[in-house]
């Protein structure tokens, strides 16, 4: 769009003429208004895109070095997908507990659990909460929940202590009463100050059931890579099926031991079974975090161009006005005007649309931000003080560069040369 103004003016009918009589050149006189109008918002849609930009990449440092809540270390993690092998619920159960019994059998192996939504990357069950003496009167009632059906061993495994309560146990079977763990977080979004043990909880997911509140544990970031913490339930695998599993090992020693453990076991369980070792829980942790770190990263580069574009822009733009002003300039000057006056005025006129362009661009940033944060539940600060740094010091090191290197050159005109040929 920037670009577009000046061909445009190229491909008008010109008086070549006259203008070269005048000295004006190809382009003719400038349109000055409009030139330093565009310069203007170049250089704030380059501010704002480049400040919504490095969001993103803050966030991936800052998830980077954030505590999941998981213990990640000596953790091995596979994939089973029982969908794909179209059995039917029995068979599956049984080929999942041959896993989980040949993993056992490795001498590596401290603990085994399977699960869903465990950790972070994999598939999680999305659940709806409320209490049963609320009504579900509306949503407000009711609070959106990240689930995840395990075996009792998932709490040792995962290295994710039980605060309060118990865990599952052999009383949790599939004919008893429903019941069901829950973090820190949902113990306090969903009941409050009160005690959360022994409370019921109604589950909404594929189906609805009442269950009986028996643990609290400590919270977690199960089941979501990016944004704000949500409530997250854990429920008995022997309760519900689930054909999406991850089996997670943690072993003795190094992580691989366990990633060796869980393939040797899927091996000798059932050679066909439609099963993934994805790696130790470093690894899937980091993987979870590729697609929004190359984004961010994309999102950087792409604002980092737009700003170093907005900056050749500006020197050309800059360097192109003053030139036409040189025999402006030298009338100045004939009058009575000294070269420390022409340089201020011109770089009094050059930094007017980039001062507004950057007051702009960062009127942009903040609200894209904003925008931003509220959609994808980021957490991270709308305002950053070092941007106000970043983002105008090159931009008007770039117009102080622009205005007074031409402005220099202009201020020697002779005086009488200019006169001469108005």
């Amino acid at each position: 769009m920037f670009g577009l103004e000046p061909a445009l003016q190229l491909t008008r009918t010109r008086d070549l003429r006259g203008e070269l009589a005048l000295g004006t050149g190809v382009l003719g006189a400038p349109r000055t208004r409009r030139q330093r109008t565009l310069l203007r918002w170049q250089v704030a849609i380059s501010a704002g895109f480049f400040i919504v930009a490095t969001m993103f990449v803050k966030y991936t440092i800052a998830e980077a070095q954030h505590d999941s809540g998981v213990d990640l270390e000596r953790l091995g993690v596979a994939v089973l997908n029982l969908r794909a092998q179209q059995w039917d619920e029995a068979r599956g159960r049984h080929t999942v507990d041959r896993v989980v019994e040949e993993t056992r059998k490795d001498p590596a192996v401290e603990a085994v659990s399977v699960s869903t939504g465990m950790p972070l990357g994999l598939p999680a069950i999305r659940l709806t909460l409320s209490q049963p003496d609320s009504g579900i009167a509306g949503p407000a009632d009711r609070y959106g929940a990240v689930g995840v059906a395990a075996t009792p061993s998932l709490f040792r495994t995962i290295g994710v202590p039980i605060l309060r309560g118990r865990g599952f146990d052999e009383r949790d079977h599939a004919g008893a009463a429903p019941v069901a763990v829950i973090s820190e977080f949902t113990a306090r979004h969903v009941f409050g100050a009160g005690e959360a043990i022994g409370r019921p909880l109604v589950v909404q997911g594929t189906s609805r059931v009442t269950a009986t509140v028996v643990g609290v544990a400590r919270d977690t970031d199960v089941g979501y890579v990016f944004g704000e913490a949500r409530p997250v339930v854990y429920l008995p695998l022997t309760q519900r099926y689930e054909p999406f599993l991850a089996i997670v090992a943690r072993s003795t020693g190094d992580a691989a031991l366990a990633v060796n453990a869980l393939r040797g076991a899927l091996r000798r369980a059932d050679p066909d079974l439609a099963a993934e070792v994805t790696g130790t829980g470093r690894t899937v942790l980091t993987g979870a975090y590729v697609f929004l770190r190359a984004a961010g990263m994309s999102a950087l580069g792409l604002g980092a161009l737009t700003l170093a574009l907005a900056m050749v822009g500006l020197f050309g733009i800059q360097s192109h006005i003053v030139a036409y002003r040189t025999r402006e300039i030298g009338v100045r000057m004939s009058l009575g005007a000294s070269p420390g006056q022409i340089q201020r005025m011109v770089l009094k006129d050059g930094y007017r649309p980039v001062v507004d362009g950057l007051a702009i661009g960062l009127f942009i940033g903040v609200i894209g931000r904003t925008i931003v944060r509220a959609y994808m539940e980021l957490e991270v600060s709308v305002v950053d003080p070092w941007l106000f740094f970043v983002v105008p010091v090159p931009l008007i090191a770039t117009a102080f560069c622009a205005c007074y290197f031409p402005a220099h050159r202009a201020a020697g005109v002779d005086p009488n040369v200019a006169l001469r040929h108005l």
